[in-house]
């Protein structure tokens, strides 16, 4: 029972305990009870106020408000101008007083050629290809066409049958390899790529452009291109300085047809450096002035004729058979290069003012082959042969009357092997060093 009592006791004393814990702390949470007494003002002199520990609330602490900040002056700062964008052209026109020049529209870009493949046109049939089209092996049958559009295609393999294949001035044909044309030919522009090519049908190049500039070509042999025109077959380039040979051109018993060739930066360049002219037989005819320079020239036979002018004969001429000749349309034979005969003959027409005319740089030695003068007799001071350097003719056969070139350099001498005067026509040497057995005394005359 008396340890009953004391842990009683103590249990008071711990509930006391606690409690007192409980308020002291429930009274620190409390906030601070605000003071009613009025704050002494800075100007109040004599104000009574209580000193502290006179009362028994808490000492009242006076704090002074701050004085209000001053509002900042607004400064007004001008609102900046929005620059709108110039367009580009303005701004050109405003940069350049210049008016602005138009772009050129891009040129069209011409679709890559298609999957090649065999192509068939039947008999009497009409088949049409698209721009940029690739073809293998192309047959035409009889009646049969194959129109080529605005544009290129290409045609790898042989194009052949006795159809006909067609375009109009602005097509062009790409012939690329070794290949076969045996179908009729009409197009704007062929270009000739790489490998042999046979001819052995009619062909022609026409893009209308009548005289060429450079790039109007409408018939192109590129470098490593050859182009056989065998029996049977012809090429008609006849537009002036259409066509343009930077590889070979082999005439064996065909024809090729042209008007004018040029070397120049006005017109079309038909003979590039490195190109070769072989005629083993058939016909190369020009219609108008030649230039052959950067050409490579071999006549085993057949003929190249040229209805006016040659202003050059090419870089190397060598002549075994055949003839080469120009005409009394122009008049002039002019001799370039290196000139090698063995055989058959070289005709030069002469006219009034005009005639056979060795360069400077040209390297004459004939020891076959037959050199002629045709065409009007030299009468005038421009006419004649004009000789540098030592040419040797193996023979020279006069038709009509001439003489040595009184623009011939002093120094200059002409050896022939056999001369030969018509009756009636007369060789003037002039001075010059002439080395020839006398002539036939039955024909015409010479004078030293």
């Amino acid at each position: 029972m008396r340890r009953i009592g004391i842990t009683f006791v103590c249990l008071l004393v711990w509930t006391a305990l606690v409690a007192g814990v409980t308020w002291n702390l429930a009274r620190m949470d409390q906030p601070t009870r605000p003071t009613t007494a009025r704050a002494a003002a800075p100007n109040d002199a004599g104000a009574n106020v209580a000193p502290a520990g006179t009362r028994n609330d808490a000492p009242i602490v006076i704090i002074r408000p701050d004085p209000p900040a001053p509002k900042p002056q607004r400064e007004t700062v001008p609102k900046p101008a929005l620059e709108e964008p110039v367009p580009e052209e303005i701004e050109e026109e405003i940069l350049d007083d210049e008016e602005p020049v138009p772009e050129e529209p891009p040129a069209p870009v011409t679709p890559p050629p298609a999957t090649f493949g065999a192509l068939t046109v039947n008999r009497d049939e009409k088949t049409s290809v698209a721009a940029g089209a690739g073809l293998d092996s192309v047959y035409v049958a009889a009646g049969g066409t194959l129109s080529l559009p605005a544009g290129e295609v290409t045609v790898r393999g042989n194009l052949t049958g006795p159809g006909s294949v067609a375009g109009g001035r602005n097509s062009t044909l790409i012939l690329d390899g070794n290949q076969e044309i045996g179908a009729s030919l009409m197009v704007g522009t062929a270009i000739l790529r790489g490998g042999t090519k046979r001819l052995t049908s009619k062909a022609a190049s026409r893009n209308g452009h009548t005289h060429a500039a450079p790039g109007q070509a409408n018939l192109i042999i590129e470098p490593g291109t050859t182009l056989i025109i065998e029996e049977g077959g012809a090429w008609d380039s006849s537009d002036a300085y259409a066509y343009q040979v930077g590889g070979t051109l082999i005439l064996d018993g065909g024809t090729f047809q042209c008007t004018f060739a040029n070397n120049s930066q006005q017109f079309n360049d038909c003979w590039l450096p490195g190109s070769s002219l072989i005629i083993r037989r058939g016909r190369f005819v020009g219609s108008g002035d030649h230039d052959f320079s950067g050409a490579s020239i071999t006549i085993l036979d057949g003929s190249l004729e040229i209805d006016d002018d040659i202003w050059h004969s090419g870089d190397r001429l060598e002549i075994s058979g055949g003839l080469m000749r120009n005409s009394t349309g122009g008049g002039m034979f002019s001799l370039t290069g290196t000139v090698r005969m063995t055989g058959g003959r070289l005709v030069a027409y002469q006219s009034h003012n005009r005639g056979l005319f060795l360069n400077p740089e040209t390297s004459v030695f004939c020891t076959g082959g037959d050199v002629e003068i045709r065409g009007s007799n030299a009468t005038h001071d421009a006419s004649g042969i004009l000789v540098y350097n030592a040419p040797v003719f193996s023979r020279l056969v006069c038709h009509a009357s001439t003489r040595i070139h009184n623009a011939s350099p002093q120094g200059s001498s002409l050896t022939i092997g056999e001369l030969v005067i018509a009756r009636g026509q007369t060789f003037e040497a002039r001075g010059y060093p002439v080395s020839a057995p006398l002539p036939d005394p039955d024909g015409g005359r010479y004078v030293p």
